[in-house]
């Protein structure tokens, strides 16, 4: 479950330790945490949010990604497939986390078709569904 996803206009790639510094500039705009359940104001609970990201990448419960902008080579968020049931073959797609720079641009689309092809086609799932916050209106 290590493969790396690419697109036109992202590329996801598995989610590594050494993302971190760079997902933490990226995301700690207080806008990026506007619509979702979480509240992230510091460094350290969104360092946590990675390494928790991380340690169920370890698990097998999740398989986080970190994106990549195709034309710059830039990390600009993180995605991932979630509550992994490989036994009933069924995930969740979310924890979507951009740059505001990024949205409205197409990303997150991509984002969603390659983990959802990747889901169907590579890991034969049966079942995904979407997984997003109520506070995202």
């Amino acid at each position: 479950m290590n493969c790396i996803l690419e697109g036109k206009i992202v590329t996801l790639v598995p989610m590594e330790d050494c993302h971190k510094a760079e997902l933490i500039s990226v995301l700690l705009s207080p806008k990026v945490w506007e619509y979702t359940w979480r509240t992230i104001h510091t460094t350290e609970e969104l360092d946590q949010v990675l390494t928790d990201a991380l340690a169920n990448k370890n698990n097998g419960s999740q398989i986080p990604f970190t994106i990549l902008d195709q034309a710059s080579g830039k990390i600009i968020g993180t995605t991932r497939a979630g509550d992994l049931d490989m036994a009933n073959r069924n995930a969740e797609i979310g924890w979507t986390w951009l740059s505001p720079d990024y949205w409205r641009t197409g990303v997150n689309t991509e984002c969603k078709f390659l983990l959802l092809r990747h889901c169907f086609e590579e890991l034969h799932l049966m079942r995904v569904q979407f997984y997003v916050s109520g506070q995202n209106i």
